[in-house]
């Protein structure tokens, strides 16, 4: 008799976003997934906390969800 291990693969569903961080004339575009667009700000508002940080619209409907394999 054969044991079979058979792993199970749990998706994440999530959204992916470019956000615009700006500290006057300096601008760059940081791509974040997220489980949604708030938890995406807040993400880079954390680690951008002294710049000013906006979502880029408009968000392409295609590209937006995203699934993750967790580990």
């Amino acid at each position: 008799m054969a044991v079979v291990e058979v792993r199970t693969r749990k998706v994440i569903n999530m959204v992916k976003v470019s956000i615009e961080v700006h500290n006057g004339t300096a601008r760059f575009m940081v791509g974040v997934k997220a489980k949604n667009i708030e938890q995406a700000l807040r993400i880079v508002q954390t680690r951008y906390p002294a710049k000013v940080t906006t979502v880029k619209f408009p968000i392409d409907q295609e590209d937006i969800f995203v699934e993750e394999c967790a580990a």
